[in-house]
């Protein structure tokens, strides 16, 4: 919900991403925008507006919308390899001001490779990409997850200069796989979740499908890890899943309650009191089933397995966005078991 001069109601920002993603895909002129609506109305949404990435690139990713003291309704967006696909002209972390939501203007274009810190050892330039961005509630700083780049703070004081100040999770010679995060301001935590499709050795790959890093942030700019949590079939320290993809996606936050996607786990409800000791208090894991566009294989070769991209909260219920099966609706409880295995197949 948001009140300015030129808009008061609410308003929907939505990140349009293209599936194809090779170069004759991106030449083509799909819709790969951020569009804005006015959803006060939620039964009749009205476009307001779009604003587009730029032509070859795929689109937006990620999005965060904040109205800051100053006025600004600013929007962060990653678009990502944008900087490989214009030739180094637009980085893959974009800065819009929407005040006007009829008519968004971007302020700034901002990537780690070109306005950044250098980064050492040998990477594949695909893999240094900003995959999201969350910004903080004030607008005034964000946290950009650049992959095997690390987490970087950057400084929006002048929201048209993001400026660097700092950065966590950066391996010279490994994998970063930052995909996204999430800051619980009130108790100065971040949470930064690894997202790793090659469970095995080979070729340099870490053993396992990454991990949740917790990190005290009292000083933004010099983050401190203070723990780990994993899945037992996502590492191996627990007997490593192979019949499935048992990679954690994102978090949403319910008071001291982290609750995350993670693919064949489902869903993991991580009790936060003592952040330094997470402890998982339940879990929702939907049933085995097939990819309907058989895209999905896992490395054993099964075909058929839950694989939970999204999730969210409102009041008791959480919403889980599983990409074979479907959407589910649990129920929050105290009581709420955790479970290791897929539910039981609907009806």
């Amino acid at each position: 919900e948001v009140s300015i001069e030129e808009f008061a109601g609410d308003l929907a920002v939505v990140a349009l991403r293209l599936c194809d993603n090779d170069e004759r895909g991106r030449l083509r002129a799909h819709f790969r925008v951020l569009a804005f609506y006015d959803v006060t109305d939620v039964a009749t949404p009205v476009l307001l507006s779009t604003w587009s990435s730029g032509t070859r690139t795929q689109g937006a990713n990620s999005v965060s919308v904040v109205q800051r003291a100053d006025g600004i309704l600013l929007v962060a967006t990653t678009i990502r390899q944008s900087l490989l696909h214009t030739d180094e002209v637009l980085g893959d972390v974009r800065f819009i001001d929407a005040t006007n939501p009829t008519s968004p203007v971007e302020l700034a274009d901002w990537d780690n490779r070109s306005d950044g810190r250098p980064v050492e050892g040998e990477h594949d330039e695909e893999e240094l990409h900003a995959h999201s961005v969350i910004l903080s509630s004030d607008g005034l700083s964000a946290w950009v997850s650049h992959w095997d780049a690390g987490t970087i703070l950057l400084d929006l004081e002048d929201p048209a200069t993001p400026t660097f100040a700092g950065a966590i999770g950066f391996l010279p010679d490994g994998e970063g796989n930052r995909h996204s995060s999430v800051v619980d301001e009130e108790r100065a935590l971040l949470i930064v979740n690894e997202e790793d499709f090659y469970p095995s050795d080979d070729d340099g790959h870490t053993v396992g499908w990454g991990k949740q890093h917790i990190y005290d942030v009292s000083d933004p700019t010099e983050p401190i890890e203070i723990a780990e949590f994993a899945t037992s079939k996502s590492t191996d320290a627990g007997e490593l899943g192979f019949d499935g993809i048992y990679s954690v996606h994102d978090t949403v936050l319910d008071g001291s309650v982290a609750i995350s996607s993670w693919y064949s786990d489902g869903i993991r409800i991580v009790d936060l009191s003592d952040p330094e000791q997470p402890i998982e208090i339940g879990s929702f894991v939907p049933p085995r089933s097939r990819d309907p566009v058989d895209y999905w294989v896992a490395p054993n070769g099964a075909t058929a397995f839950p694989m939970v991209w999204g999730v969210d909260v409102l009041n008791d219920l959480i919403f889980v966005s599983d990409m074979n099966s479907g959407l589910w609706i649990v129920q929050l409880d105290e009581e709420t078991p955790t479970e290791d295995e897929p539910g039981p197949a609907p009806g």
